[in-house]
This record gives C-alpha cells, sequence and structure tokens, in this order.
C-alpha cells in the first residue's frame, strides 16, 4: 500500500482510501459509494487478501462494490493484479476464508475487457500505477476560473525598479520558477512580493498568498485553496486536498504562489508545486539555493531613500540626513515620514528623539501594521530562546561603530568575552555555527572576514537587549576589546587590519556611553 501511496501522491494526486474515512453516521457502504463518485480515478491493485463483505450486499466485498460504483460512475479504472509469481510464501498471499471468491473476482478482471497489468513487487507497482496515471488523459475538477487570495498592496510604494523588473521576468518562464527574496526583517521583502502580484494580476488566474511562518499551518492554508478551486471539500483530511492541489497545479499553468516569511527551505519543499506556474518565496534566510533563485534584497539605494521620504514629505531638507541615521532602512523610513508627517517634528527633533529614546520611537506603529522596533523584537527574542552566544555577539557589536567588524576582534580575544560567546568564539566550529545562525535569521551580514551589524538593530540593542549584561556593562567590554586588539597590533602598521579597526579605535569617548569610567 505504500509503493501505491507513493506512486498516486507523485503522480499529483491524493489517495482516497477506506482507512482514511472519518466517522459518519452513513452506512459503509453509502459512504464507500460517495467517496468514490466523488473520485477522479479508481486504482485497484488485486491481491490475494481483501475486502470484507459489504453488510447490506454480502455477496460483494467493498474492493468489488468500489469497482462496481466506478465503472455506473463512469471514472477510468485502473486495474493492477499481484502476479502467481510475485516473490513471498504463497500462504501469505491465500485468504483462508474467501480466497476462492476472491480469485472468482481477480478472474473476472480479467475478462472485463479492461486492460489489466500484473505486479511482481511493491517496485514493479509503483513503477506501472505512476506511469498509468502520468498517461492517463483527465480533466481537473475545478475547471478554469480566477480565484485571487492576495492581500492589498501599500498606497505608496516607491524604489526596487531592478528588483521588479527582475521578477516581471517571471511571467514568460516555464516550467515553474521559483524565486526566494532574502533579506533582513524591515527591508520590503513581503512588500516587494504584494507590489509584483499586483502589478501582474492579469497575468494570473490563480493568485494565493501563504503565511509561512510557522511550516505546521501551511497545509491548512493551501487547503483552503484546493477548496476554492473546488478539488477538496471541507469533510476532505488536509492531506488529500493539499495533494489533489499540487496534483491540479501540475496539470495547468498562470498561478501565482507566494510563501511568505518562510524560514526553512526543508519544510517548505513538501509543498512547493511544479508546472507552469510561479513561486515567490520571502525569507530571512539567504540559504534557498537547492530550491529556488535566490534573490538578495537589501537596503534602499540613498536615492531610493531620498525619493520615498520626499514623495511623502514634499519640502523636505535634510531627507539625507535622516536617510543616513536610520540606515536606508525601508520600514524605518517609512515609519520616519509617517511619524514627522503626524507630528510636524522637524527632522533635527526627530534625530535626538532616536538618539536618546530609540525604542519608543521606532515602537512607533502610525499607517504600518508593525513597527520597525516590534518587528526586530520578534526576530531577537526567538534568537534568545534558542542561542544565548548569538544574541550575546549582536549585542557587542551594537556597541561598535557600524563599519565592518573583523571577525578576530572576537575569536582572537575570546577570553575577555562572556560565556558561552567565549567558548564559542575559541571554538572554530562552533564559531563557524553561530555565524550560520546570524547569517540565517538575518540579523546581521556576515562577510568571510567581517561582521556588520545594521545602525537600527544596533540602536535597538544598546537600548535594551535580552542577553545578560556582562560586570561592567557593554560598552566597557567593547572598549577593553577594542584595548587589547590595539595593543596586539600596535607595532604592526601594515597590518591589513588596521584598516578596518581604526574606525573603532578612534572613536570618541561620547560614542559608547555608560559605565566608561570602568574602562
Amino acid at each position: 500500500m505504500t509503493a501505491i501511496e507513493a506512486a498516486v501522491i507523485r503522480a499529483g494526486d491524493a489517495v482516497v482510501d477506506m482507512a482514511y474515512f472519518t466517522a459518519d453516521e452513513a452506512p459503509p457502504a453509502q459512504l464507500d459509494r460517495e467517496k468514490v463518485a466523488n473520485s477522479d480515478v479508481y486504482v485497484l491493485v488485486a491481491g490475494f487478501r481483501y475486502g470484507t463483505p459489504v453488510r447490506d450486499r454480502p455477496e460483494l466485498s467493498y474492493t468489488e462494490h468500489e469497482f462496481e460504483v466506478a465503472g455506473e460512475a463512469g471514472i477510468p479504472r485502473l486495474v493492477f493484479l499481484l502476479s502467481e509469481d510475485a516473490t513471498g510464501p504463497a500462504k501469505l498471499f491465500r485468504d483462508p476464508q474467501y480466497g476462492a471468491r476472491q480469485e472468482g473476482f481477480r478472474q473476472r478482471l480479467r475478462d472485463s475487457g479492461i486492460t489489466t497489468t500484473e505486479v511482481l513487487s511493491p517496485d514493479h507497482a509503483e513503477t506501472v500505477v505512476f506511469d498509468a496515471l502520468t498517461k492517463l488523459p483527465r480533466v481537473r475538477g475545478g475547471g478554469a476560473r480566477r480565484v485571487w487570495g492576495i492581500p492589498a498592496r501599500l498606497a505608496r510604494f516607491t524604489g526596487r525598479n531592478v528588483h521588479l523588473a527582475a521578477m516581471s521576468a517571471l511571467a514568460g518562464h516555464h516550467p515553474t520558477v521559483v524565486q526566494a527574496l532574502n533579506g533582513m526583517g524591515g527591508v520590503g521583502k513581503t512588500t516587494l512580493a504584494l507590489e509584483y502580484a499586483h502589478r501582474h494580476a492579469d497575468d494570473y488566474d490563480i493568485a494565493w498568498w501563504i503565511p509561512s511562518e510557522q511550516p505546521d499551518l501551511i497545509p491548512e492554508r493551501l487547503a483552503v485553496l484546493a477548496q476554492a478551486l473546488d478539488l477538496a471539500g471541507t469533510a476532505d483530511n488536509t492531506h488529500a486536498a493539499v495533494a489533489r492541489l499540487l496534483g491540479a497545479l501540475r496539470a495547468q499553468d498562470r498561478w501565482l504562489l507566494v510563501f511568505d516569511n518562510a524560514e526553512d527551505p526543508t519544510a517548505l519543499a513538501p509543498f512547493l508545486p511544479v508546472g507552469n506556474g510561479h513561486v515567490v518565496i520571502t525569507s530571512r534566510n539567504p540559504h534557498w539555493d537547492t530550491l529556488a533563485a535566490p534573490v538578495e534584497i537589501s537596503e534602499f539605494t540613498r536615492t531610493e531613500s531620498v525619493g520615498l521620504l520626499e514623495s511623502r514629505l514634499p519640502g523636505l531638507r535634510a531627507a539625507n540626513e535622516l536617510a543616513e541615521a536610520l540606515g536606508d532602512l525601508p520600514l524605518a523610513l517609512d515609519q520616519a515620514a509617517a511619524t514627522l508627517a503626524d507630528t510636524g517634528w522637524t527632522v533635527p527633533h526627530y534625530l535626538d528623539l532616536l538618539r536618546h529614546r530609540t525604542r519608543a520611537l521606532l515602537n512607533r506603529h502610525c499607517s504600518r501594521p508593525t513597527s520597525v522596533a516590534a518587528a526586530w523584537q520578534i526576530t531577537v527574542d526567538r534568537l534568545a530562546k534558542t542561542d544565548t552566544a548569538a544574541v550575546q555577539l549582536i549585542t557587542l557589536a551594537a556597541w561598535l561603530a557600524p563599519e565592518p567588524i573583523p571577525l578576530t576582534l572576537f575569536t582572537e580575544h575570546a577570553a575577555l568575552l562572556p560565556e558561552p560567546l567565549g567558548a564559542v568564539a575559541d571554538d572554530p566550529l562552533a564559531w563557524a555555527d553561530l555565524l550560520a545562525v546570524l547569517c540565517e535569521r538575518a540579523v546581521a551580514r556576515v562577510n568571510s572576514d567581517s561582521l556588520v551589524l545594521h545602525r537600527i538593530p544596533a540602536a535597538l540593542l544598546r537600548a535594551d537587549s535580552p542577553a545578560p549584561e556582562p560586570r561592567d556593562g557593554w560598552a566597557v567590554l567593547a572598549l577593553r576589546v577594542y584595548a587589547a586588539a590595539a595593543l596586539n597590533r600596535w607595532n604592526q602598521p601594515t597590518w591589513p587590519g588596521w584598516r578596518t579597526f581604526l574606525p573603532r579605535a578612534l572613536l570618541s569617548p561620547q560614542r559608547i556611553t555608560g559605565g566608561c569610567r570602568h574602562a
């Protein structure tokens, strides 16, 4: 049975079997008839031990009953007979109670006029069933219809012309094209996917949005699409509905699925359809190479940042200064523009609040459903539950300048770092795993020899970090690590690391506040 199920699912269909029937007040024969009548294809693998008698028709087994119902309903019937030469003890094949009657049914199948195929093993059965299903011409349920399940777009979309142009090329590609838009929280991955879907609405008959942050809920959201397409009913189990949906999408084109905020490629892989449609994934995780074409979405260019601010605030002065302070992060820029429009504050006043009341300012929702502070807090809180060392590392990085930080600043001074970060930095394998976590969660940009933490998350971490604070505070620890690095390299003026170290070594004491007198 496992081999046959594998063949059915691989062919894009779903198994409807008595084993999957739920409790129902209808008689078993009636329920059996209804399920068969609602199927697209009837597949029978007739062995030597099968089928209890139907209660109201004891002359028939349920297997014979299903074969009869499928014929009456005009459903295509694919019949496979377990060969007499099949591997295994013959006595296990024969049913001592109903064997003679069942052998009679096997003979009737041979004489029915239907072309039958004998199978020798589970592997052989899987191969021939899959071949028959894929060659069978069928019209899937649901027919041609338009189904739209994409959330509303933002009214004021700006920038991202290069990315939209690249995504627009999706429409001319077959078979399935899968793109994974990846980047840190707040860069606008979801916004870009929404804008693409709405701009190209006429290119798709089916467009569906699947929130994917919780992988366990993905099947339920796909099952709703199956119901919208009349491929499944509310009584069908989720597994069957999803399998039927993937089979239907395989047989048609002009569809778009958007898996928003997916993080685990392995968890998403079983739900990616094949065929002549398109899939867009948004994710913080950049590692989608095996399933999709990764497309990195980074911060706005300065031109895009200024364009957004000036479009929202005509006549704005110091747009460049504001964009610099916010690190060209689209969500932060949009939120700042809304705050300035609502309050009438000047840019200098906003920047002063950004320096001294970071979290309160960046937690203002304004016109967006999620503030930049809330979006970041979700990410860092989840990280704190699973990896204390990672949160310690980004918190320490937050007290350093926004330029690239040499990784050796941590690994060569592991003894100065709090535990467990110190132990991790001293172990090359554990250190590599930690950097991979930062990359997968998009909390920092990790290069071969340096780490960069965006200035907005850095400001939020300086204001409030879930990492346990070291004895003299994070600011003092940052200065001690700097001092140790400077002492180790003071007599090596040609050391390449000086280029990245100098912005920190020459950092103004006012840049790091709190506890500096103890350094």
